[in-house]
């Protein structure tokens, strides 16, 4: 079975360590698997001093090693990506090795070996792109164009014209007339033998009332 390491994945980045002058630091790996270098020397973090009664205590302490330049390249990358976000990961990738400063001096003295030997004569090829610079790679990260303005509001149509005013009501139809006063006219006919002789007429304007009976009793109403 062929032994796999995760430095030498595509999708992992293999970080060495320097001092702050980018001398490589006494402790770091090398080797043509390691993609670039950053500061792991007398780096501040937190350290645990000891354990409390609610948990570990912490402080700030200064640690050395390939832990302490990890984070430095990781954050120098949350920075191109809060600067420029979206981009490919490759994009941030080759913003950070173009940009990276080429170490002249070469890998530590780690034993005298003939492997020791040929890493000095590749020095700089075993150390990566170089030592990481961010305001370099800052230079290197094009900004996000702003996103493009909302088109302007259309204008506002104008308000529909009023309709015209609605006519004047018409006024109430006047009331009918009171109706006229009533009287009770009552008429007695004493006629003779031969009713069906007898006849009369009771007229109100042209209103007629024709009778023609033997014995009448009418109640008729018309206008005084």
């Amino acid at each position: 079975m062929k032994q796999i390491f995760a430095l030498e994945l595509d999708e992992c980045c293999a970080i060495a360590a320097t001092e702050n002058d980018f001398n490589v630091a006494p402790f770091s790996n090398f080797g043509a698997w390691i993609n670039i270098s950053a500061p792991g020397v007398n780096i501040l973090s937190t350290v645990i001093i000891g354990q409390g009664d609610e948990g570990p205590n912490f402080e700030y302490g200064r640690l050395s090693g390939t832990s302490m330049a990890c984070p430095m390249v990781s954050g120098v990358l949350a920075l191109f990506m809060s600067i420029d976000p979206g981009q490919p990961r490759q994009s941030y990738l080759n913003c950070l090795y173009q940009t990276a400063k080429q170490i002249d001096t070469q890998p530590p003295n780690q034993g005298g070996s003939f492997l020791y030997a040929c890493a000095r004569h590749f020095s700089r090829k075993l150390l990566g792109a170089g030592g990481v610079q961010p305001l370099q790679g800052l230079q290197c990260i094009k900004r996000a164009p702003p996103p493009p303005a909302p088109p302007p509001n259309p204008p506002v149509p104008p308000s529909p014209p009023l309709p015209p005013p609605s006519p004047p009501a018409l006024p109430p139809p006047p009331f009918p007339p009171p109706a006229p006063p009533e009287a009770v006219i009552q008429v007695t006919l004493v006629l003779d033998e031969f009713p069906f002789e007898t006849s009369w007429v009771l007229q109100s304007g042209e209103q007629i009332v024709f009778c023609n009976l033997q014995f009448v009793l009418v109640s008729l109403g018309f206008p005084h």
